[in-house]
C-alpha cells in the first residue's frame, strides 16, 4: 500500500506545472514595453496549501502587473510551513 503524502517543499517541475497555464497573462503586462526582456524571474514565498504571497518579479519594471497575477495561483500542497520559490517565464512567444 503506498501513500502520497505531499512533498516537503516543491521541485521547480511543480511550480513551474501550476505557474505555465498563466503564462499568457502574464506575458499581456509585457504589450506595449518599450523593451521586451528574455525572460521574467519571478520570486514568492508559499505555504503547505500553496498559497502564494511577497511575490517579487525582475524585471521591476513588471511587477505591479505581474506580482497580482502570480499570487493568484494556486501551486500544489506540500508540508512547507513557508518556502521560497522561484519561477523562470521565459518572454518568447
Amino acid at each position: 500500500m503506498s501513500f502520497g503524502a505531499p512533498a516537503g517543499r516543491l521541485s521547480p517541475d511543480a511550480i513551474d506545472g501550476a505557474m505555465t497555464p498563466h503564462r499568457a497573462e502574464v506575458l499581456a503586462c509585457l504589450r506595449n514595453a518599450a523593451s521586451r526582456p528574455a525572460q521574467l524571474r519571478v520570486q514568492f514565498r508559499y505555504d503547505g496549501d500553496g498559497r502564494v504571497s511577497n511575490v517579487s518579479v525582475m524585471p521591476a519594471a513588471f511587477q505591479a502587473c505581474v506580482a497580482p497575477l502570480v499570487a493568484r495561483v494556486q501551486l500544489p500542497t506540500s508540508l512547507a510551513v513557508r518556502e521560497l520559490g522561484t519561477w523562470i517565464c521565459p518572454t518568447a512567444q
